[in-house]
């Protein structure tokens, strides 16, 4: 496809067509927008599970070149003798949730040492967002790559989200102590993930919201950095220093930040060190100063804990339409650009 015809049709089409967004509300399996926490799985939730998990393997397998031969879900193998494969998981954790998973595995050379690569999606997303970049990666021999569903997200269970994270406290320590406990209601479930999957290491890609998350399970489960070998932070949410932090009061640290200007290192092509200037200030302070939204009904929403997503389940056959219409704006622009495809980084 040239350049001028991705352009093109990049700027003509902005949503899915209105039938599809009806033909796919009428479709979708009711029982699966449900948290699965208090019941055990009724037949109808498998086939409707099953069905899920059918169109997902439509879908990638034909976006993904032929040689990448990708096993269907009720199809069940123990060995495979395909260089290059993948599968679609359901991985049953401690807890009696699941995680979905696509695994891809590359043995074209059973000489070299296998390496796995882990990918965490971001908040309003799932694991499928990042199909196009499987096939550069499974290119790699010995790489065996998870992209992974987040719990209440994408084909993953959907257990219920605690009551008690709910309520704002009213304390700084117990604000902190709350967002703890939310950070581990995610990342223990990574981890309880990696425990059931036998990955002794890895290198971990998380995007956005992801890789918030990856930061949060490198502090609890990799202080020895012998879990996580690389990582790599894609856009990520929530890890810049700004001025609404819970933690910019010291005695809330763990470890003391010093002043971050002194941590950066100003040098021009001489090799001269560079005064920091007024516009450097003012560029650092606006960074760490996030704008709120101002629209009232956005604040409300934020206030009573609703999400985009439970909203845009009032609108029925219209929520493929206007979620459609989301992705194609926030994604029309973007192009293949030089060094885009490099991944070189992934190799030992």
């Amino acid at each position: 496809m040239s350049k001028e015809s991705v352009a093109s049709s990049s700027t003509s089409i902005n949503s899915i067509p209105l039938l599809q967004s009806v033909q796919d509300w009428w479709s979708s399996p009711r029982s699966l927008m449900y948290d699965t926490t208090d019941y055990e799985e009724s037949e109808q939730l498998k086939q409707d599970k099953l069905r899920n998990r059918m169109i997902e393997y439509e879908l990638f397998s034909a976006m993904l070149p032929s040689d990448i031969h990708i096993l269907p879900p009720n199809q069940h193998e123990t060995s495979t003798t395909y260089p290059i494969f993948g599968q679609l998981l359901d991985v049953k954790l401690k807890d009696g949730n699941t995680i979905h998973e696509f695994y891809l595995e590359n043995n074209t050379d059973p000489a070299t040492k296998p390496q796995d690569i882990v990918i965490i999606h971001g908040y309003m997303a799932a694991m499928g967002y990042f199909i196009k970049n499987v096939e550069s990666l499974i290119r790699i021999p010995g790489i065996r790559l998870h992209l992974i569903d987040l719990p209440g997200f994408g084909n993953s269970s959907r257990p219920k989200f605690p009551d008690e994270f709910i309520p704002e406290p009213e304390s700084v320590a117990d604000k902190i102590h709350q967002v703890l406990q939310i950070e581990n209601w995610f990342i223990d479930k990574i981890e309880d993930w990696r425990l059931e999957r036998n990955i002794s290491s890895f290198k971990l890609i998380g995007h956005s919201m992801g890789g918030y998350l990856s930061c949060c399970y490198l502090l609890k489960y990799n202080k020895n950095g012998d879990v996580v070998k690389d990582v790599i932070l894609v856009s990520p949410m929530g890890t810049e220093s700004n001025e609404s932090s819970l933690i910019n009061d010291e005695q809330f640290q763990i470890n003391l930040h010093s002043d971050p200007f002194e941590e950066l290192q100003f040098v021009n092509k001489e090799g001269e060190e560079v005064i920091i200037n007024e516009e450097i200030t003012q560029l650092w302070k606006r960074i760490g100063q996030p704008r709120f939204p101002k629209n009232w009904i956005l604040q409300k929403l934020w206030s009573t804990n609703k999400s985009p997503f439970e909203i845009l389940q009032f609108f029925g056959p219209l929520y493929s339409k206007i979620l459609s219409y989301w992705s194609f704006k926030r994604f029309k622009n973007f192009s293949r650009v030089w060094g885009s495809g490099n991944y070189q980084v992934y190799q030992s």
